[in-house]
């Protein structure tokens, strides 16, 4: 327990009786304590870091929210704080709009040519654009995608120009593909069919496959699991792709996530939950097999997000469960489609984009670029003192730093 000076000379001033009541009122409160950071209450609801990186003070951060829009900031235009603060929240540092929300944050490397922007919506289109476009953005923001009314942006990756993309349904479907297959599009277009979904599907996570790193894919029961990036092969862009997980029997997706063999996985569910695992401990098994239990979900709530950030042995509170049934379906097979590209979808795919860049060329869209320092003036100043910062939202749907 953990008693003040004060508290430690009224000790001494009561009674074996009362002072053991004391004791005891001590040790309740610190249980309660310990069970509040358990449940993540010090966090907001639903509240969990999904993006962290290392910047220095005049670095370039990009945003982009789920209407579209991108913005841009230095890194010292960013309040400071603690690394147990919770920050401040996004609306007061960016001009977003009523249900606006940050979708992905992106620090900008000093040597960016030749690097490009890959940004899929929850309905399957996937735009890929080249950073260049992007250098100059006015304080209020910039279109980064033109959206459908019905969809929204959620991911945005920095690509080399040659990656892979690995985009996975909530219904148990995904697709890998080169970016080459989505030729690059102005700032401004909607974007081409990434993948075709079936009715009531949706996409739930896009990656870059790596060399070194391994798919983690979660379901909203809270099974999981770790499979290598070749067990899914390279397709033709939009099509249904392959299956990825049996839905039927384990629950829908929640989400899928490059992970590197000495990470740590964080995982929220949808009463507030939130665990801290190490990525080596979730089995390997090929697709669309069941893995172990990541996560204990209650009845009534689900698994809803999860991310990766650098192992802390301290941090760990959660264990992974394997009840040797892992590799359950992992020969089930038979509702994969080919994954090729369909002449409907591609001619489908590229009308959308020409249509969005010939509204370009017309100029009925308004929101063009300015240099950098128009649309009102910055006043924020760096600090006197050079150094980096250490920059990472909470849970990014919300926005906070």
């Amino acid at each position: 327990m953990k008693h003040n000076a004060l508290f430690q000379e009224q000790l001494s001033k009561v009674s074996p009786e009362v002072k053991k009541e004391m004791e005891w009122s001590a040790e309740l409160v610190d249980r309660i304590e310990h069970l509040l950071k358990e449940k993540g209450m010090t966090r907001r609801e639903d509240d969990v870091a999904e993006t962290m990186f290392i910047a220095s003070s005049h670095d370039n951060i990009m945003f982009y929210t789920t209407r579209g829009r991108a913005y841009r900031l230095k890194g010292y235009e960013i309040p400071e704080g603690s690394k147990t603060s919770k920050g401040m929240n996004i609306v007061n540092i960016l001009p977003l709009e009523s249900g606006e929300k940050v979708s992905a944050m992106i620090r900008v490397p000093e040597d960016d040519e030749g690097l490009y922007l890959c940004m899929a919506t929850r309905k399957g289109l996937i735009k890929r654009s080249s950073l260049d476009l992007y250098r100059n953005i006015r304080r209020n923001g910039v279109i980064a995608v033109n959206l459908r009314e019905d969809d929204e942006l959620a991911w945005v990756k920095l690509t080399s120009g040659n990656d892979d993309l690995l985009i996975a349904t909530k219904k148990g479907m995904c697709i890998r593909f080169n970016e080459n297959d989505a030729r690059p599009l102005g700032r401004t277009a909607t974007g081409v069919k990434a993948i075709t979904l079936n009715d009531g599907d949706e996409v739930v996570g896009m990656a870059v496959i790596n060399e070194t790193g391994k798919v983690l894919t979660v379901s909203e029961k809270g099974f999981g699991r770790r499979s290598e990036p070749d067990n899914y092969r390279v397709q033709s862009r939009g099509g249904k792709g392959l299956k990825n997980y049996d839905v039927k029997k384990y629950g829908d997706v929640a989400g899928i996530i490059i992970v590197e063999d000495d990470e740590d996985v964080i995982l929220i569910s949808s009463d507030g939950i939130i665990i801290r695992i190490r990525a080596n401990d979730i089995r390997v098994c090929a697709r669309p097999s069941k893995g172990v239990i990541v996560m204990r979900v209650t009845e009534g709530n689900r698994l809803v997000t999860l991310s990766s950030t650098e192992h802390n042995e301290e941090e760990i509170n959660g264990t992974v469960e394997d009840d040797g049934t892992s590799s359950e379906g992992e020969d089930d097979v038979s509702d994969e489609s080919d994954g090729e590209n369909t002449a409907e979808a591609s001619s489908e795919s590229e009308a959308e984009a020409s249509a969005s860049e010939t509204k370009k060329a017309d100029g009925s869209n308004k929101d063009t670029t300015a240099p950098s320092g128009s649309g009102g003036k910055n006043n924020t100043t760096a600090p006197q003192k050079e150094g980096d910062v250490h920059l990472a939202t909470g849970d990014i749907n919300d926005g906070w730093f």
